[in-house]
């Protein structure tokens, strides 16, 4: 359980685990006030969030989540003016969580092929650790995968490829 948070300003990333332990919930008031926070990931791994944990961050503005909707406590977005952003594919979501509007968190940089109305994925900008990438996006389905998509340098634990990805016309760079 991440319990507080110490820093001051940024973006955070809550790990998935710490010290070999899975993390699997935030606590209650564990960022309570802290104004200058800009965004913050919470990982798949996170199921709860308790009461309060983000009463009073007046500069965050985006709350990313990796992971399936968590259980929610009381007042966690209270005075609070952020999107919540998920990643496609993703369950238990609705047009609002904890009264923050949401939106479609995709880490991909990615074309459209105007031909046949499908996908080519052409960058990751996400932050690493297990990657799935979906079987559409916007609609369309995701067909390929451009050579050196994911060489940003994200510390990759694996990488999930959807059945509608044709696996003869993409090359991945298997190095990274």
């Amino acid at each position: 359980t991440i319990t507080g948070y110490t820093g001051t300003n940024g973006a955070v990333v809550i790990p998935s685990s710490i010290h070999g332990g899975k993390v699997t919930s935030i606590a209650a008031n564990a960022f309570n006030g802290k104004p200058g926070l800009g965004s913050v990931t919470i990982p798949a791994s996170v199921t709860n969030i308790e009461s309060q944990a983000f009463w009073d961050c007046l500069g965050l503005r985006g709350v990313y989540f990796e992971g399936s909707s968590p259980s929610l406590g009381s007042d966690v977005f209270t005075y609070v003016n952020a999107t919540v952003y998920v990643l496609p594919g993703t369950t238990g979501w609705n047009t609002t969580f904890g009264s923050l509007p949401i939106a479609s968190w995709v880490p991909f940089t990615y074309y459209t092929n105007s031909d046949n109305a499908t996908v080519t994925i052409t960058g990751y900008t996400g932050l690493g650790g297990a990657v799935i990438i979906p079987g559409a996006i916007n609609g369309l389905p995701v067909t390929s995968i451009q050579y050196g998509a994911f060489s940003s340098g994200a510390s990759l634990t694996s990488v999930s490829i959807p059945g509608s990805v044709d696996r003869k016309s993409t090359r991945l760079n298997s190095s990274h």
